[in-house]
């Protein structure tokens, strides 16, 4: 669903999405006032309005009320997954989003497992979004590169270790085939795992 600056609900926190709001809001006035070598600029500043504010406040509470529920945050789109449609239609009636599609999703695979058309891997650890020292990241760097025969990494994961950026997101994960080896990783980059999943292999 379709829900403007939606993405400040991201850490369900009431005072976290106030303070975004505002600072989004202040930095969209300076972006518009400051002449950066041409013409003043004059795209009109999009305030949010109480009605707005409200409807984000009521999607907290609902994801907080409805914790087993799976989310995904873009800038302005929410995307929600759960069994229960009746709920998600009550959802929709109570925020009435800007855009709202639903779609009915059929899996075949246990719960908390992932597919994998890579075999010989046992489970998938996803990283948390979060800024790590230049230290954590030598020493992530040196797990993959002493562990690379029994692991396997996505592109993000493969694109962080090369650039400059010090800030992992939720969509890295690795892929092991020991799984001792993540207690391993989390003891040299401690915090890094957000969560894991046992790894369904499938050569479709």
């Amino acid at each position: 669903m379709n829900i403007h600056q939606v993405e400040c609900v991201r850490h369900l926190d009431h005072d976290r999405i106030e303070y975004l709001l505002e600072m989004w809001d202040t930095h969209a006035w300076y972006d518009r006032k400051i002449n950066k070598g041409g013409s003043w600029r004059v795209k009109s500043k999009h305030t949010m309005t109480l009605e707005e504010k409200t409807r984000l406040h009521k999607l907290c509470d609902w994801l907080l009320s409805h914790d087993t529920v799976k989310k995904q945050f873009v800038r302005n789109k929410i995307f929600i997954y759960s069994n229960d449609q009746e709920e998600l239609e009550q959802l929709r009636c109570a925020i009435n989003p800007d855009v709202y599609l639903m779609s009915e999703v059929i899996l075949d695979r246990p719960q908390h497992s992932v597919r994998s058309r890579y075999p010989g891997y046992s489970i998938r650890a996803y990283f948390k979004s979060r800024f790590i020292t230049g230290k954590e990241k030598k020493n992530l760097l040196k797990f993959i590169k002493d562990n690379h025969h029994a692991l396997r990494t996505n592109v993000g994961v493969e694109r962080f270790l090369k650039n400059e950026s010090l800030r992992t997101r939720d969509y890295f994960f690795v892929d092991f085939r020991d799984h001792r080896l993540l207690g391993i990783l989390e003891l040299m980059v401690p915090s890094t795992v957000r969560k894991t999943a046992d790894i369904i292999y499938d050569d479709k």
